[in-house]
């Protein structure tokens, strides 16, 4: 080295050692990127191809792990191949998938169904109508919240018939051909569908009467007949009577001269038999009890009576002209007049729910 030349200095030669460090870097970071250029491709595809025998195999590799690190070699020679079979079965090798006509061969092993476990529509209602009159007639549920279905019943029971009953009947009428899952008969359907119908009417009937009536007077809650009123307490409703349910009443007798008069849908009526004492005929009437009315008259804060009662109890105010006489002085449920109620179809309701009847 010529003494001309300058040496360089200590910081001179760590910069150029910086610059090569770095431009070595940078050349391996640009081959890395080459190499990863070239091997995405083969490598998405090889992952796509084990991605299924990735997934199969997992839990084989993991026994034959496990089994070659048990502490201390306690998996005896047998022990270790069986978790070696047990591997082969996780991973499916050596096992065909199961063929459609195999999976089909496993329904002639299972057992026939029931012949009716299909129920058909109506059926099926009256199933869950039942529900509701259970949770009427359970004494665990409280006593309003059991009223409140009783009540819920015997709307739905009406729409029922309104609605179902009604379309079956029309399109068995018409000749039109009516859908059966199970199988029977339409005119077997109806009919079974009327008892069925008809004893849940009677339990519906016997909750109220012997259920819940006297659930509600041990609450303090009384719903009585004309007769247990007490003297003061008919004086009182007489006078309601006169002022408020006499002027809006409207009996209609059936004679020869007067035909069966039209009875409106769910209307409440009273069938009276009047006797006439100078000819010796009996003759049907019928009193339609005001929808506009209270069902139940007020006697005190926690006593009721039924409108019904009421009016079956002044009959002889209604049939009053000379010579002529009531045979119903008593109230509803004697044999002398009847409470009774019409349930018609709905003409507008079937059409509109002709498909789902």
């Amino acid at each position: 080295m010529d003494s001309g030349q300058a040496a360089p200095s200590g910081g001179s030669r760590k910069h150029v050692r910086r610059s090569a460090g770095t431009a070595s870097d940078k050349e391996r970071a640009e081959a890395r990127k080459v190499a990863v250029g070239e091997t995405h491709g083969s490598a998405q595809n090889g992952r796509r191809r084990s991605a299924s025998q990735a997934h199969a195999t997992a839990d084989a590799d993991r026994l034959q792990f496990d089994a070659g690190t048990v502490e201390g070699g306690t998996v005896d020679g047998a022990g270790r191949d069986g978790l070696d079979r047990a591997a082969e079965v996780l991973s499916g090798a050596g096992h065909d998938k199961p063929t459609t006509e195999a999976r089909l061969s496993l329904v002639g092993q299972l057992p026939e169904l029931p012949a009716d476990r299909y129920l058909d529509r109506e059926e099926s209602w009256l199933r869950f109508a039942q529900r509701v009159l259970e949770l009427a007639e359970d004494p665990d549920v409280p006593l309003l919240e059991r009223v409140r279905f009783e009540s819920i019943f015997a709307s739905a029971l009406d729409e029922f018939f309104m609605v179902r009953v009604a379309g079956r009947i029309r399109r068995m009428a018409t000749g039109l051909p009516v859908e059966s899952v199970s199988g029977k008969a339409p005119d077997q359907i109806l009919e079974n569908t009327l008892d069925m119908a008809r004893d849940l009417a009677d339990r519906h009937a016997r909750c109220f009467a012997d259920g819940l009536v006297p659930a509600l007077a041990e609450s303090g809650i009384e719903i009585l007949r004309w007769k247990e009123l007490l003297p003061k307490e008919q004086a009182r409703l007489s006078q309601l009577f006169k002022e408020r349910i006499y002027p809006v009443l409207t009996p209609l007798a059936v004679d020869p001269a007067h035909p069966f008069p039209f009875i409106s849908g769910l209307s409440l009526s009273l069938a009276v038999m009047v006797a006439d004492p100078t000819s010796g005929l009996t003759l049907f009437a019928r009193v339609k009890v005001p929808p506009l009315l209270p069902r139940f008259l007020t006697v005190s804060p926690s006593r009721f009576v039924p409108l019904e009662d009421v009016i079956a109890a002044h009959l002889t105010d209604l049939f009053s002209s000379p010579g002529s006489r009531s045979s119903s002085t008593t109230p509803s449920g004697s044999r002398e007049s009847a409470t009774w109620k019409l349930t018609r179809t709905s003409p507008r309701i079937c059409s509109s729910r002709s498909s789902e009847s």
